[in-house]
């Protein structure tokens, strides 16, 4: 995932990480603030907002890069 988005393939990685998720494969904190990354480039949202929820529900202590993101977004909270 982190290659798509080091080669400029936003939509790539997404595509990559969503068949990780139908997979039932558990992303790691790395990866999903790689997507974030993709999301914020590609200005997706939706995707951003679901992929932070993500990181909530799963118990993953966010680093002070995402809560700054989502202080930008109080609707994540």
């Amino acid at each position: 995932i982190d290659s798509f988005v080091r080669s400029g393939e936003l939509e790539g990685a997404i595509r990559a990480y969503d068949s990780m998720q139908n997979q039932a494969l558990r992303a790691n904190l790395r990866i999903r603030t790689t997507i974030l990354n993709a999301c914020g480039k590609l200005q997706n949202l939706e995707k951003a907002q679901n992929v932070f929820l993500e990181i909530k529900k799963v118990g993953i202590k966010a680093n002070s890069n995402i809560r700054q993101r989502a202080d930008k977004h109080p609707q994540w909270k």
